[in-house]
């Protein structure tokens, strides 16, 4: 079986835009003041700066798919029937996750717990949009060096916990994207710590 590629700085750069619209704050910004603003966009830039992004991928050959488990090289079993529609006719696919890592996560429960309400809730959707945004751009990254080799990367993800793939699944991609060299554990529940980390899969098929 292959190696995992490991990138550990993601040159992701997040808008603050996106962590407000994940705050439901977007549509309200014209209520907020100057000053509170500042206050925002100020906090937004600490949480920013906590986040170190990485990630790892995977290329996986695809054994079969009956339309509800897909049997993948080196005998790991995905049970979905939505990632089963997904990955249809896809002879491979793309495992890979990416975690802002454990300070973003400590400077939000921090701040909870200091009764600074605000700075948490903007903390932890700093740390929760920077690891979608890494997604995102780990995404594009692939997609454009399998593109050399005549393959295309689907545009749309899949994760465990979503769409009938169960949580648990998180085992297959702690072992074989050897989250452990990025800090992470996984619990017995199924979660990964640091908690603002996402893991996804995306069918990768022939050009």
């Amino acid at each position: 079986m292959q190696e995992p590629v490991i990138i550990k700085n993601l040159p992701v750069t997040v808008p603050d835009d996106r962590i407000f619209m994940r705050l439901g704050r977007y549509r309200h910004q014209a209520e907020i003041s100057e000053s509170q603003m500042q206050y925002f966009t100020g906090i937004i830039a600490d949480g920013k700066r906590l986040c170190h992004l990485a990630g790892s991928w995977l290329i996986v050959p695809i054994f079969s798919n009956d339309g509800e488990v897909i049997v993948v090289d080196g005998g790991d079993e995905f049970r979905s029937q939505g990632l089963a529609k997904l990955l249809s006719g896809c002879p491979q696919m793309l495992l890979f996750a990416v975690t802002a890592g454990a300070e973003i996560v400590a400077a939000a429960s921090d701040a909870a717990a200091s009764g600074h309400g605000a700075e948490a809730l903007l903390f932890d959707a700093t740390g929760g949009e920077a690891a979608e945004a890494g997604c995102g751009w780990l995404q594009d990254y692939v997609r454009q060096q399998l593109k050399r080799r005549g393959l295309l990367v689907a545009e749309r993800r899949f994760s465990p916990g979503y769409g009938g793939l169960a949580l648990d699944t998180q085992a297959i991609f702690y072992r074989r994207l050897h989250l452990k060299t990025l800090g992470l554990t996984l619990l017995d529940s199924g979660m990964m710590v640091p908690e603002k980390t996402v893991t996804a899969i995306a069918g990768i098929s022939n050009a």
